[in-house]
């Protein structure tokens, strides 16, 4: 219903207001849309050069048109699922492969032949966790900030060593997210979570999503801090999630 202004017998400005803002809701969604789409599309090429990928491609050309539009239709209809875990719970345990990367061992100070691990085994005192998609436009603009992030932690003589940063694909293979990796040069460790496995028990967030978890020996990670989005600002991000981990 559009409201009139009696005095000038013209649409009211709360009218072009609310059509300008659907306007602008508008492009930010056909944008991201297509940002998906072309890193999907420099996937696919990538992998169809190489041969013995082929096979994957073929099984992933599927994957790579249904996601975008997945994600589309969740940006319009703003689909929400059940809530992460809140913040004073616990984070779930689930074992990651050890990185096939020596100095990706080093810096979550693991032990290189047992295979697996779990958070509350990396040697730190908080644990950033980011949980991303490698087709997730803000997953993929945001990578820069959050390699900033990373250097500032190792630059920083009091968070480095107190302070590890992880990614975890949601629902990504070990290829995918190693795509990932190197289109973004990415150089904290990323680990795959292909089945969703970890995604399911963290209520299906939406990526990119941060969790502050404070690790303890023997014990589930507990969770100090949990986020949607918002890694536009390095600073400020680490500033919230410093100062939530009583490190300051």
């Amino acid at each position: 219903m559009v409201n009139i202004d009696l005095k000038t017998c013209r649409p009211s400005n709360r009218f072009f207001q609310t059509r300008s803002a659907r306007r602008t809701r508008s492009k930010e969604v056909i944008d991201s849309g297509f940002s998906c789409l072309k890193l999907s599309l420099r996937y696919l090429l990538v992998t169809y050069c190489s041969y013995s990928n082929y096979i994957k491609v073929l099984k992933k050309t599927s994957l790579i048109i249904v996601l975008p539009v997945s994600y589309l239709l969740c940006c319009v209809l703003d689909v929400s699922y059940a809530g992460p875990p809140a913040v004073g719970g616990t984070f779930p345990q689930v074992e990651f492969a050890i990185p096939s990367n020596p100095e990706h061992v080093r810096y979550l100070n693991l032990a290189e032949d047992s295979g697996v691990f779990i958070l509350s085994q990396i040697g730190a005192q908080v644990v950033i966790v980011e949980i991303f998609s490698m087709y997730c436009p803000h997953c993929q603009r945001e990578a820069p900030t959050l390699n900033n992030m990373f250097r500032r932690i190792e630059a920083s003589p009091g968070l480095a060593g107190k302070v590890k940063l992880i990614g975890i694909g949601a629902g990504n293979s070990a290829f995918e997210v190693d795509f990932f990796r190197k289109e973004y040069d990415i150089p904290f460790p990323l680990f795959p979570d292909g089945d969703f496995q970890l995604h399911k028990l963290l209520g299906e967030v939406r990526t990119p999503y941060f969790f502050g978890l404070a690790i303890q020996p023997e014990a589930q990670p507990r969770v100090f801090f949990s986020q949607l989005g918002g890694a536009r600002d390095a600073g400020k991000l680490l500033d919230d999630l410093i100062r939530a981990a009583g490190l300051e």
